[in-house]
């Protein structure tokens, strides 16, 4: 387009924005988060429960995803096998016919040569008719696959969580079927064990004398490596004599009638009142690892934590005490010498793996390795490990995957990575404004996601997981990103002063109209004297790349908090970037005494102000400037910062309060006339007692308020008035009984509406990216949807993407992006 040279550059601005004008009405659905060159594809699907061989060559685990192997087409979770030479391959179907149903909890032999799973599936083997979860038995070598069941019988109850001996003789799993043995009349779960050479089934969850327990069914149940003892997790007092506190507790029995003894005892053989559920590993009839917060675990009193039984003898493990986490994997090699336990935490947080020793007691502690452990080699130096953390490059699908990681950096191999294909696809390798939330460094401070349109829709910024959206992103986290749609071309603009990356994730928060003016948060301080340890809220010049934090006092003293907990900074800016709104929990962002709790702050660029509004969460701001409305418990107030006056709006028809549990997602026209919010109060319109969440328009002007959302529709939420007061978009589930998310577009004077977008994984969750926004000329929505189809190369995929489309389209889209009328 050389010619342009000879407009004027109004003339040229005119020529620019009809061009895009135009081309953008040739394409109803835009992705606005796409790749710019192919790169591996993430799993699109969550792999859990990992189990290995001896050496660690031969793994197992279940994953929902689908494109781990060719032709996965059940929409199952399907149990896999993975040989680190050959790659995956599924276990849980029979020939080239998918399972009918999910499959889960694998357990491999030490030598990888047996595999126990449980199925619901009802065709892995002939005569399946029992319709529920199975015990299935795979043989590698032969690649034979068997059911377990009572001798000339189909088990009449779900069986579970199966494990395997070493040698692959015995399974111990639950169940709830009363006819594995005779005289099982408890009516509730128990632990079995199944002898494969003898056929030969024994319970193991009974009292000494043979007869059922009856108070508590077991939580959980291991097998020694020989085969010969069981244990037993449960929070019955009926195994042993002298159980009396109520909680778990840890419990080895051998099947053989040899008895049964309380292996979570002190050291005296006292009963212990911290008993930690779902932290033991057995290793021999003797010998049992277990967790507690009972300082009785030892005669000195003074520890807790890991604690080595061997025949009711406690060891104190020189680990972490590990008590302020929620999920702790740990796990046994097979010679039972090295024990591994690690998390995995938060993004931020410092990871904590601990590797000891058992014959020396000493421990190698790692701060990098990440992931919940799920096996560790005989050597001590291959750990399988499961973490939706990004620690591989071309890991940004944010869920579930189990990596296999060797001594020193960079050794690690993705187990569940998508299976590679001739050539890759050039859509991004990560998720898009979906994460799993920025997490402050010792805070915990989830921020909320958003992602934002220019004025008249030709920039987007969002957020995103990805790392082939632009070259050179190597720092594994989230970062903020601008699309010119006009252009085509996408630039990081979350980076440091000086143009490096950042280490920690940033998230984006909204966008000015010309597409100038970036405001986004971060838990970096990006080159500038941000406050440490707190994520912070800054503002980027895209022309001369210059930042400047938003969340200052008057005098620019940073805030000595961040954003609203499990919200963030929630910022909305006026479309000239000059005025900000934002949450804020810091007590110096004014003089004098700061409220005690999330609060509301304007801050002014232009004036270098920053004045409190008052307690609150969820601000918004029209686009001019004047009006800033926010929520404040169940009252939403109203600021017209031009007269100064302010109010609590008169949501309800009866003059009381909301008497709902939530009120959420606020916004406002840029005339203040208009207010649109949700909420699951009844007494907003008459006749409202379905008991949940609706979706309203408040008129200031004559104090009514008006049902938008239909009868049928369930949940629906996380809504966005347009800046003319027209339009309202909201997402939905759907109707009542199907599973269609929905994104809405209405005229709510007239009741047209639109179906803009229909998908099972349209994204809905509140406080979430989610949420619909409007370009400042009301005609665009950006939006995140997942799992769309489509001619278009792409715009397809499983990642959430965050894609721009019309607000009054002329077709209308479903899933299958079939055009109507």
């Amino acid at each position: 387009m050389v010619f342009l040279k000879h407009f004027s550059q109004a003339s040229r601005n005119l020529l620019l924005a009809g061009l895009f004008s135009s081309a953008f009405a040739a394409h109803a659905l835009e992705l606005a988060s796409p790749a710019a060159f192919a790169s591996m594809s993430a799993s699109n699907g969550a792999s859990e429960h990992g189990s290995a061989s001896a050496d660690l060559n031969w793994i197992a685990f279940d994953s929902t995803a689908s494109n781990l192997v060719k032709a996965d087409q059940n929409q199952y979770r399907d149990v896999f096998l993975f040989e680190t030479l050959a790659g995956n391959r599924i276990i849980s179907q029979v020939g080239d016919a998918p399972a009918n149903g999910d499959s889960s909890h694998p357990d491999l032999s030490a030598d990888g040569e047996w595999l126990v799973f449980q199925s619901n599936a009802s065709n892995l083997t002939a005569d399946d008719h029992n319709g529920t979860s199975d015990i299935f038995v795979y043989q590698r070598s032969t690649q034979l696959l068997r059911r377990l069941a009572p001798a000339g019988a189909e088990s009449n109850g779900p069986s579970t969580r199966p494990r395997i001996s070493a040698s692959g003789q015995r399974i111990v799993f639950l169940s709830e079927a009363n006819n594995w043995v005779t005289n099982d009349v408890n009516g509730m779960a128990d632990v079995f064990v199944y002898d494969l050479s003898t056929n030969h089934v024994t319970r193991a969850s009974v009292r000494p004398s043979g007869v059922d327990i009856t108070d508590h069914p077991p939580l959980s149940a291991q097998i020694s490596g020989d085969g010969l003892c069981v244990s037993i997790e449960s929070r019955s007092e009926l195994y042993v004599d002298d159980d009396l506190n109520g909680i778990v507790d840890y419990f080895v029995t051998q099947p053989n009638g040899l008895g049964t003894r309380r292996a979570s005892v002190g050291s005296f053989g006292e009963e212990l009142n911290a008993v930690t559920a779902g932290r033991h590993a057995l290793i021999d009839c003797s010998r049992l690892i277990f967790h507690s917060l009972d300082p009785r675990a030892t005669p000195s009193g003074f520890v807790t934590g890991f604690f080595l039984n061997d025949n009711n003898i406690n060891t104190h493990l020189p680990l972490d005490a590990w008590a302020s986490e929620a999920h702790v994997g740990l796990a046994l090699s097979r010679d039972h010498r090295f024990l591994v336990v690690g998390t995995d935490r938060e993004v931020n947080l410092p990871a904590v793996q601990e590797i000891i020793d058992l014959q020396t007691l000493e421990v190698t502690t790692s701060s990098t390795a990440h992931g919940l452990v799920q096996a560790i080699s005989n050597s001590g130096d291959l750990i399988l490990k499961q973490t939706s953390r990004a620690l591989l490059p071309n890991d940004r699908n944010q869920r579930a995957d189990l990596i296999l990681s060797g001594p020193g950096p960079g050794n690690s191999l993705w187990i569940s990575a998508a299976l590679a294909t001739e050539s890759a696809d050039l859509l991004p390798n990560g998720a898009s404004g979906l994460g799993q939330g920025i997490v402050g460094p010792g805070l915990g401070l989830v921020r909320e996601r958003r992602q934002a349109a220019s004025g008249d829709g030709r920039f987007v910024l969002f957020s995103s997981m990805a790392s082939n959206l632009v070259s050179n992103d190597l720092n594994e986290v989230e970062d903020v990103f601008i699309r010119d749609r006009l252009l085509a071309q996408t630039r990081r603009v979350g980076l440091r002063l000086d143009g490096s990356e950042p280490t920690e994730a940033s998230t984006a928060s909204d966008l000015s109209a010309d597409g100038r003016w970036v405001l986004f948060e971060s838990c970096d301080s990006l080159g500038l004297d941000s406050s440490p340890l707190i994520c912070d809220l800054f503002m980027r010049d895209t022309q001369s790349g210059a930042i400047e934090q938003v969340n200052v006092s008057s005098a620019g003293t940073p805030g000595d908090g961040g954003g609203a907990i499990g919200r963030g900074h929630e910022a909305r800016m006026s479309k000239d970037a000059r005025i900000i709104v934002f949450t804020s929990i810091a007590s110096n962002l004014v003089a004098g005494p700061n409220p005690a709790g999330a609060s509301v702050f304007v801050r002014d660029r232009l004036l270098g102000s920053t004045e409190l509004l008052g307690l609150g969460v969820a601000p918004m701001i029209s686009r001019n400037g004047q009006y800033v409305i926010w929520i404040h418990g169940n009252s939403l107030k109203f600021l017209d910062r031009q007269s100064g006056s302010s109010q609590a709006l008169p949501l309800s028809y009866d003059g009381l309060p909301l008497n709902g549990l939530r009120l959420n997602h606020a916004s406002v026209s840029d005339d203040g006339r208009y207010v649109a919010f949700d909420t699951d109060a009844g007494n907003v319109v008459p006749g409202d007692r379905d008991e949940r969440v609706d979706v309203f328009v408040h008129d200031r002007q004559t104090q009514q308020s008006i049902l938008v959302s239909q009868d049928l529709e369930f949940v629906p939420a996380a809504g966005e008035l347009s800046p003319d007061g027209v339009w309202l978009s909201y997402l939905s589930d759907g109707e009542r009984g199907t599973t269609h998310r929905q994104l809405i577009n209405v005229d709510w004077q007239t009741g047209r509406r639109h179906v803009l977008i229909e998908s099972p994984l349209l994204e809905t969750s509140n406080n979430q990216v989610a949420q619909p926004r409007f370009s400042a000329d009301s005609t665009q929505i950006v939006a995140l949807a997942a799992g769309l189809s489509a001619s278009a190369p792409a715009i397809r995929g499983d990642l959430a993407a965050i894609y721009v489309l019309p607000s009054a389209p002329d077709r209308l889209f479903a899933s299958n992006f079939e055009t109507a009328d």
